[in-house]
């Protein structure tokens, strides 16, 4: 049985971020997700000024700012014709480092992302999916189905999952917490059979 620190499942920007937040403190983490590779098209494009003060922790800024580009203006078309140009130079001045929009497409930031884990000797485990979990005295039991492999067992302390804007965690006092909302064990074993 694999022991880490947290079971992170979903390895999109939000379970990449997260896994390389806990990676850099000292949390030994193992990451899954049940796609066979990282996104190859865009759901978002822009990077927030926030995000970026935050990834100045992780040293992620520069990459991402050298990899993307600002927006400089918005330009807004009718019927084939310009009818309107909103300047975002500046936009934020005063409120943050990075007073701009800033353009850098999901599949190149789960790359990145994807990069600097690598480098800290975290893989995303690719086509493995969370089956089941079950609370033990000390931590999580879960099930993983590793595709074309047998099931194997995972003994993390905290399980998380992340799903778009989804996080589903283990409270350390018990229960499960999505977005500050406890849900109560019975909640969240009705969430599992609804899938």
């Amino acid at each position: 049985m694999e022991q880490s620190d947290v079971l992170i499942v979903g390895a999109g920007p939000t379970g990449l971020v997260l896994a390389l937040w806990l990676t850099k403190a000292g949390v030994k983490v193992r990451i899954i997700d049940k796609t066979a590779g990282p996104g190859t098209t865009s759901r978002a494009l822009a990077v927030q000024a926030r995000t970026l003060e935050l990834y100045r922790q992780l040293d992620l800024t520069d990459a991402v700012v050298a990899r993307g580009h600002r927006v400089p203006a918005a330009n807004f078309w009718i019927g084939g014709e310009r009818k309107a140009r909103i300047s975002l130079d500046g936009i934020g001045k005063g409120a943050t480092p990075y007073p701009f929009l800033h353009i850098f497409p999901q599949d190149e930031h789960e790359k990145l992302l994807i990069e600097r884990l690598e480098a800290l000797g975290v893989s995303v485990e690719r086509r493995t999916e969370l089956v089941s979990f079950a609370e033990k005295e000390g931590g999580i039991t879960a099930q993983i189905d590793l595709k074309f492999l047998v099931d194997h067992a995972s003994s993390p302390n905290q399980l998380v999952t992340v799903k778009g804007r989804l996080l589903l965690t283990r409270k350390p006092s018990g229960g499960w917490q999505i977005f500050g909302y406890h849900l109560s064990r019975s909640a969240v074993a009705a969430k599992g059979a609804s899938r």
